[in-house]
């Protein structure tokens, strides 16, 4: 999980994402995050203080709010050239 959310931007990564595109995601990731999978691996990462998770509240409407997680600056550049391998494009992203 921490593999594809370091290819995205260092923004804060909206939950629906690996909810709506868990297939895409291949296995066993994919198998690991239905159900309550997601919140458990959350909250593993979590405990490691690899990632930070929060709400983040719609401009539009406050009462709105998104979650989501965050990945810690160092976490995504060990895990980001990891990625790129793997995809098979070992360009650096500079």
């Amino acid at each position: 999980m921490i593999v594809h959310a370091a290819l995205l931007a260092p923004e804060p990564i909206p939950l629906f994402l690996f909810r709506e595109a868990r297939e895409k995601l291949g296995e066993p990731l994919a198998s690991a995050l239905v159900d309550e999978g997601l919140d458990e691996a959350l909250a593993a990462l979590r405990a490691f203080a690899l990632i930070d998770r929060e709400a983040i509240p719609d401009e539009r409407d406050p009462a709105t709010t998104t979650d989501t997680i965050r990945l810690h600056r160092l976490v995504r550049e060990v895990a980001a050239p990891d990625a790129r391998a793997r995809r098979g494009n070992t360009r650096s992203p500079c």
